[in-house]
């Protein structure tokens, strides 16, 4: 009996509490208003969705309370109007909520936002449409209240093509829009700048962001920034990410949700409230009955719930003493696993630079069975300095050899020349004989022989010395780079060749963003580029959108996320980098092709791939080695370059044979060989046809004709010819294949006019065309008087013809 009077004082007590708490926000909500404006048929670039956007706005409004004004349509005086009209309506309501809808075209000029009327459709210039629009600011300083909202969906594309001007939404837009009452004013934009919204094509009635927010408006209880996140997330949910709304930061504690209480306060209104009196004075008088009973056991409820709180505060404590316990172990142990790993990463790191360090990088020394691409590059640089400096040597040493020599030879020659007469090598007057001058020529003659054999026997007995060593350090260099263009090498953090820095994680793409760099081969960021390590490939575990996630599996996202965030901030090793990739000589003596195969980002604790790009994802560049000596035959070097043009040329076409076809209309010169219709398709080619034509768009073409006919049953005995005009359509099967559909009308010598249906192939070859084609043919004597003309016209002659071409396309 207890328990039933005090449910009746409950009940009654809530009832009471519920009318007043209803009345009270229905009276908040008296001091809604909205103004929606949708402006569909311009004189140019109607919307088509509008119209039904804002009237889908001002129901849902209107259902959570607001008093809308509704225009649609409106001119540049309408739109004046109509905002001087509803300020005057709200300005003077000091506690107003007032939200302005606007959908239409838009645009911005010097970081000013313009909303167009339905006459500024056809503007030509941009000083036009500014004089005939209204700027935002405009629009909103007029209204003057307690909290304003304003929802702009302008973002429809360019309204007029003057240049320069750009649709609200797009680049250079929303960076003015700056709300002047931080705490009273926030803004909602359809799209982000530098993007439109996503065309329906007719497939809903409403836009997407229309329909976004009336949901919003319906179904939320949340105030403005929450609101407007769950509005973004719904429209990138239905677009596929193509559409991103923006908002203003704002700091307005306001909701939608006052229907219910105007709601609950028509229900009250509509009790009859004297029996409401008439009950609570009945209750008055039971209440006053068992109020003596209910003091009385006071005291004792009193002491029972102290003592059941106190036991509710120990369990608390225990439990939170629990928890504290287990954190503290969560920790240790994650501290422990961070020592481990950093400890294996030091003796991994070591163990590496120890092996490398054993590597012997002389010329002469064997190579290891598992060489690593530094060593190799040291010592293709050692043996081709080695070669270089002895050969410098040789040409130095010969060329002092052979200036001794000149210099001794061109001395004997001089003391030759300079020794006194005998009396034999005199004639009469004292002068040297003929034959004592032959004879001294001779001798130095013989001088400069000698020192000519003396200088090859030198060249000779050198380069007999360098030989052999030149042919091992060749031989050496030759396997070396076998060696090197064999082998697959790893470049790897774990041996601090490549360095990687993780960005803070982003929420919007829900991944980590990852700068990756290498200096190899003694180049400074010799790689680098960027990859987003996701939450999915790191943790293992789904990442749904924010607002499809539970309250539990939001906890536990945001814990991750931050234990990650930490992890990468205190630079403690999560995962390691391996770059797969292969060495190729390429142009000169020193240039080197790097060919990246496989990069993977594994993780420490299972080893495990997170994250794998393959060859495909990147594009192979060149780099030079130094010092750099040319030690290769002219034959060597034209073997190398032609390797090169080779291996380009091949690469060029296996783009080009990625890249879409090129849908369009045929165009060509050539020349075609046919059977004669009135003799059926029997093989003989008896006509010559010469096509000129040219493309017409993507799959239309169009041109002339010459026809010349070689069996002599023409006017004159000769042979027919004639004119005519070419028009069909065509598609590109691949890059070598063309059919078509063709007409051709074509009038001839002997009075006939002829026309032609049919279609064939064009095999390419470019620029070279092979044509194969049927037609079907009317021919229509003009010079026959048999009949009538009608009756001429309607039984023509009809043939058949088989047409075998060549010529060029382009």
């Amino acid at each position: 009996m207890k328990f039933r009077i005090y449910r009746i004082i409950f009940a009654f007590c809530f009832c009471v509490c519920s009318f007043g708490a209803a009345f009270s926000q229905a009276v908040t909500t008296r001091n809604r208003y909205a103004l929606v404006i949708a402006n569909q048929n311009y004189d140019d670039y109607k919307i088509s969705t509008a119209i039904e956007d804002g009237k889908l706005i001002k129901s849902s409004l209107e259902a959570r309370g607001f008093t809308v004004s509704f225009y649609k349509d409106l001119d540049s005086n309408g739109m004046k109007s109509a905002v001087s009209k509803y300020a005057e309506k709200v300005n003077g309501d000091k506690q107003a909520v007032s939200l302005f809808y606007y959908t239409g075209h838009g645009f911005s000029e010097n970081e000013m936002n313009y909303l167009v009327p339905v006459n500024n459709g056809g503007c030509d210039s941009l000083d036009e449409a500014k004089n005939l629009s209204f700027r935002l600011y405009d629009v909103t300083d007029k209204i003057v209240c307690n909290t304003q909202i304003v929802v702009i969906d302008a973002s429809h594309g360019v309204f007029f093509k003057q240049k320069g001007t750009r649709a609200l939404g797009i680049k250079g837009v929303l960076s003015e829009v700056k709300t002047k009452r931080q705490s009273s004013e926030c803004y909602l934009f359809s799209a982000q700048p530098g993007e439109s919204v996503v065309d329906s094509k007719g497939k809903t009635k409403t836009s997407v962001f229309a329909q976004a927010f009336s949901d919003g408006v319906m179904k939320s209880e949340k105030t403005m920034n929450s609101l407007f996140a769950d509005i973004k997330a719904n429209v990138l949910q239905k677009t596929n990410n193509l559409q991103s709304p923006y908002s203003s930061a704002t700091s307005v504690d306001f909701a939608f949700n006052g229907a219910e209480f105007i709601s609950l306060k028509k229900r009250l209104n509509a009790y009859d409230m004297e029996l409401v009196t008439a009950d609570f004075e009945a209750g008055q008088e039971k209440l006053l009955d068992y109020q003596n009973r209910m003091n009385s056991q006071h005291s004792e409820i009193q002491s029972k719930m102290e003592s059941s709180n106190q036991r509710v505060l120990d369990a608390f404590d225990e439990e939170q003493d629990i928890r504290r316990k287990a954190h503290e172990r969560k920790l240790m142990a994650e501290k422990e696993q961070e020592a481990f790993l950093y400890e294996n990463q030091k003796t991994h790191v070591q163990d590496m630079k120890d092996s490398y360090a054993q590597v012997n990088f002389s010329g002469s020394q064997e190579l290891s069975k598992q060489p690593n691409p530094y060593a190799l590059f040291k010592r293709i640089c050692m043996i081709k300095e080695q070669v270089y400096k002895t050969r410098q040597s040789i040409s130095q040493e010969e060329s002092v050899f052979n200036t001794n020599i000149d210099d001794m030879a061109r001395k004997k020659a001089e003391d030759v020349q300079k020794r006194p007469l005998t009396i034999t090598e005199r004639d009469k007057n004292g002068f040297i004989t003929a034959d004592a001058k032959k004879v001294r020529e001779k001798e130095i003659e013989e001088i400069y022989k000698d020192a000519a054999i003396q200088k090859s026997m030198n060249s000779i007995t050198l380069y007999e010395q360098f030989a052999s060593e030149e042919s091992v350090a060749l031989k050496n260099l030759k396997e070396t780079y076998r060696r090197l263009e064999s082998k697959t090498f790893i470049a790897s953090s774990l041996a601090e060749e490549l360095s990687y820095t993780v960005s803070p994680y982003d929420e919007y793409y829900q991944g980590w963003p990852v700068q990756v760099s290498g200096s190899l081969f003694g180049n400074d960021d010799f790689i680098n580029f960027s990859f987003l390590l996701s939450y999915k490939q790191l943790t293992g575990k789904n990442a749904k959108p924010l607002y499809k996630m539970t309250s539990k599996q939001r906890i536990r996202y945001e814990h991750e996320v931050e234990l990650y965030n930490n992890y990468f901030a205190s630079n403690t090793p999560v995962f390691y980098l391996n770059l797969k990739y292969k060495i190729q000589r390429w142009g000169g003596p020193d240039e080197y092709r790097f060919i990246p195969l496989k990069f993977q980002a594994r993780k420490y604790q299972k080893n495990k791939t997170v994250f794998v790009r393959g060859k495909k994802d990147f594009t192979p560049w060149i780099f030079n080695m130094v010092p750099s000596y040319e030690i290769r035959t002219a034959k060597e070097i034209k073997s190398a370059e032609s390797k090169v043009s080779r291996q380009a040329k091949k690469e060029v076409a296996k783009v080009q044979k990625a890249l879409p076809v090129e849908q369009i209309g045929r165009s060509g010169l050539y020349v075609a060989f046919s059977t004669d219709p009135n003799d059926g398709l029997d093989g003989r080619l008896e006509n010559l046809d010469v096509f000129l034509l040219w493309a017409s768009g993507k799959y239309g073409f169009m041109g002339f004709v010459f026809n010349y006919d070689f069996h002599p049953a023409g006017i004159d005995g000769s042979g027919d010819y004639g004119f005519g005009g070419v028009m069909g359509v065509n598609y590109m099967l691949g890059r070598d294949l063309r059919p078509y559909l063709g007409l051709t009308f074509m009038g001839n010598n002997d009075y006939h006019f002829i026309a032609k249906a049919g279609g064939g192939l064009d095999i390419m070859v470019r620029p070279f065309l092979l044509n194969f084609a049927y037609d079907a043919v009317f021919d229509y004597d003009c010079t026959s008087t048999e009949g009538s003309f009608y009756s001429r016209l309607i039984n023509p002659l009809f043939g058949h013809e088989l047409k075998v071409g060549i010529g060029f396309a382009w």
